[in-house]
């Protein structure tokens, strides 16, 4: 075992720094509480639906928020290192929901929480390996760090990383902003609640709907739609199957117009139709609403990644090459630009906007 002067010298995000925690008691308590709290059939089932090689308990995400919340209250908070140092312990136990609670513990005090830390998210999220971890970090823990400090350097590499966990985990802190640009929510009484979020969202996607399964997982969102565009598009993600189960989200062609307060247009926008078509686009999202495009487009002034246009032939079309085209018609629509980033060198790009 490395002493403590030793193990901080390591690169947060070594397989050696995680293998070489000590011992947590705290860690050791929750894992132990979890186990005394599961289901023997929930625990089979999840395993089978994450396709996961850890063990589970079967502890609903509800009972291990009231867990954690309970424990913190009872310890009477933490402080900055015993929560790093109990979310690393956790992390190295067997238990997948030692994992999940470790990212509740995080998402609750995200304001002990600094850029120092950011080596830490990024070592849980390159051993995810699941949606069910990767989208609470991303969006609740590092999306929270992104709105407070500037991680444009951290947030462009790992959209440029070749982890794929890591490039979502990028889109998915640039979420954050969403809550500030959707309509508040009114309450029965004409109120308006506290939460600013969007409660309808519909995805124009010619992937599996990612980014409705994101905000299904951290529970922004009331209910969805998906469109799917072209023959690529692939399954469905399993997050919004099980919500179309729920009848929380439709999958069909012919979404509702002035429905939703956000829309998604995720790998579309090039075509083919009717991703392409910003007045059809529009035209779905309710007064006040928001829409977020996340796509590759041709860099401003030509040169490397130019090539990156034949990619949009396999999607269908080559509709708005360049982002600026694109802003500019968002502008004269009437809609304020929020974001307007390119990621890294890769050519992807992410457009955030609000009716104005």
């Amino acid at each position: 075992m490395l002493n403590r002067a030793d193990r901080l010298a390591l690169p947060v995000w070594s397989p050696e720094y995680l293998l070489a925690v000590p011992e947590n008691s705290n860690a050791l308590y929750l894992e132990s509480f979890l186990r005394r709290l599961g289901s023997p059939k929930r625990a089979a089932d999840e395993k089978r639906y994450l396709k996961s090689d850890m063990e589970f308990a079967g502890v609903a995400v509800p009972v291990m928020r009231s867990t954690v919340a309970a424990w913190t209250r009872e310890r009477g908070g933490l402080d900055h290192d015993e929560l790093t140092a109990t979310a690393r312990a956790l992390w190295d136990r067997p238990l997948f929901e030692c994992r999940a609670v470790a990212v509740i513990l995080l998402e609750r005090n995200t304001r002990l929480l600094s850029p120092a830390d950011t080596g830490l998210i990024e070592y849980l999220l390159r051993h995810s390996g699941t949606w069910a971890l990767v989208d609470g970090l991303a969006a609740n823990v590092a999306g929270v760090l992104a709105e407070r400090y500037d991680l444009t350097s951290t947030l462009d590499r790992w959209a440029a990383d070749p982890d794929f966990w890591i490039r979502r985990s990028a889109m998915l802190a640039l979420l954050r902003p969403l809550r500030r640009l959707t309509p508040a929510a009114r309450s029965p009484d004409g109120s308006p609640e506290t939460a600013l979020r969007p409660k309808r969202v519909v995805e124009i996607s010619a992937g599996p709907g990612r980014y409705l399964s994101a905000l299904l997982a951290a529970g922004e969102i009331s209910s969805g739609h998906l469109v799917r565009l072209g023959r690529l598009a692939g399954g469905v993600a399993p997050e919004v199957t099980a919500a179309v189960e729920r009848g929380q989200v439709v999958v069909a062609d012919d979404p509702p117009a002035k429905d939703f307060d956000l829309c998604v247009i995720a790998n579309g926008i090039h075509g083919p139709a009717p991703g392409d078509d910003l007045g059809w686009l529009l035209d779905l999202i309710r007064p006040g609403g928001a829409v977020l495009i996340d796509d590759v487009f041709l860099p401003p002034d030509g040169g490397p990644g130019s090539e990156i246009g034949l990619d949009w032939l396999t999607h269908g079309g080559i509709t708005w090459p360049r982002a600026s085209e694109l802003t500019d018609a968002l502008v004269a629509a009437g809609y304020d630009i929020a974001v307007d980033k390119r990621l890294g060198s890769t050519g992807c790009h992410l457009i955030l906007a609000a009716e104005g």
